[in-house]
């Protein structure tokens, strides 16, 4: 059977809004787009990291119960599990403040035996983080010499701009690796500078990728390939909060190109009408998790999605 797997951080979200503290819970992008496809009983493994201290116990609990296969993870004792606190102002926007500790050696995992007809999504800040680099890599051959599908979500924020410099040579290696490039509007701004959406693909092309998904808020999703453009409107959404948005919207893109066997070689016989159900489907995912402070899917959500596919 082929497997899904996500590669990235995981913290412990404190949320806050006007001075309060919401909720507390498991994430990391990664993380998020792991257990909206756990819930929606897809053969899920997340390969991450967290501390041997009690916020990591709480993911691993959390994990667990969402039935996230966790055998590629690393629990540290050197070190702690990392915090984020997100404050979210009047439109469910969030920044962010980062605590980490971590130890010396770092994402000393097993290596998946990866298989064609696999998925493999990473991306964010792990995926060019220096002590990360090397087994990143490894794992990425690995998937690529397999003919697994790979996608990447760079989720460039603005906090990063100031090691873009040194970054910039990962995100295009990166870019290199993947079959997709799903990132928002905001992300690629921020790495290359740039306005149009077709010079973002110009560029995206140049570096070597060949399909981009770009999402912009509320605004149109559109996705680029080569004598293809498709663009669809947002499913609308009541917004609480939107820091899982993307996460779910990767979440719904591989459950509908999972579901219907698109591996690399027939990636590029998608009509722009059936990319126009898919890029629907996944946005449909991150106007649920908009509508919540959860950073994943309902289970109301994941039984609605189930039951519709078994029509």
């Amino acid at each position: 059977m082929n497997r899904i797997y996500t590669i990235g951080e995981t913290v412990l979200d404190i949320i806050f809004r006007n001075g309060q503290i919401e909720t507390a819970m498991a994430g990391g992008a990664m993380l998020n787009t792991a257990v909206s496809l756990s819930r929606l009983h897809q053969p899920i493994f997340l390969l991450s990291e967290w501390g041997d201290d009690g916020p990591g116990e709480i993911i691993q609990n959390f994990l667990t119960s969402n039935e996230v296969n966790t055998s590629f993870c690393k629990t540290y004792d050197k070190g702690n599990t990392s915090i984020s606190i997100a404050n979210i102002d009047s439109d469910g926007n969030a920044t962010y403040t980062f605590y980490k500790n971590y130890p010396p050696q770092r994402f000393q995992i097993a290596m998946p035996n990866f298989e064609p007809g696999d998925f493999v999504l990473f991306g964010s800040f792990f995926s060019i983080d220096p002590a990360i680099r090397p087994q990143m890599i490894k794992i990425l051959n690995q998937a690529k010499a397999k003919n697994s599908l790979i996608i990447y979500d760079p989720n460039y924020r603005k906090n990063h701009l100031a090691s873009l410099v040194q970054s910039l040579p990962f995100i295009q290696e990166n870019i290199k690796f993947s079959h997709i490039i799903r990132g928002s509007y905001e992300d690629f701004q921020n790495i290359f500078g740039l306005n149009s959406y077709s010079q973002i693909f110009e560029k995206i092309q140049s570096l070597g990728g060949q399909l981009l998904i770009i999402t912009h808020g509320g605004e149109e999703i559109t996705l680029f390939k080569e004598g293809i453009q498709t663009r669809i409107a947002p499913t609308p959404a009541e917004i609480i909060s939107t820091i899982g948005a993307g996460d779910a919207f990767n979440a719904g893109l591989i459950y509908e190109l999972f579901r219907r066997q698109i591996m690399p070689e027939n990636l590029h016989k998608i009509a722009s009408c059936e990319w126009a159900e898919i890029l629907s489907v996944a946005s449909s995912f991150a106007a649920d998790t908009c509508s919540r402070y959860e950073n994943y899917i309902s289970h109301e959500f994941a039984k609605q999605i189930l039951f519709s596919r078994a029509k």
